[in-house]
């Protein structure tokens, strides 16, 4: 396999198995809008050098695992 391939898929499990833990939390804790703004701060502070833990992304994540429970 293209080392690009699968650098990529390793990205895209990673972000599908954030979502995943993103989407229990909230159905368990009940969190809101205001959880992923606070986490995105935490998560850019902690890690500066990883780009991509923003609101929406983390929005797309949970939204990119549901759907793909959806379709299995």
């Amino acid at each position: 396999m293209n080392p690009i391939y699968a650098a990529n898929k390793e990205m895209l499990r990673m972000y599908w198995d954030i979502g995943r833990m993103l989407q229990q939390s909230q159905y368990t804790d009940g969190w809101g809008k205001k959880t992923f703004q606070r986490l995105a701060v935490d998560l850019k502070n902690d890690y500066s050098e990883i780009k991509g833990f923003t609101v929406r992304n983390m929005q797309y994540m949970v939204s990119s695992s549901m759907s793909t429970i959806k379709n299995w």
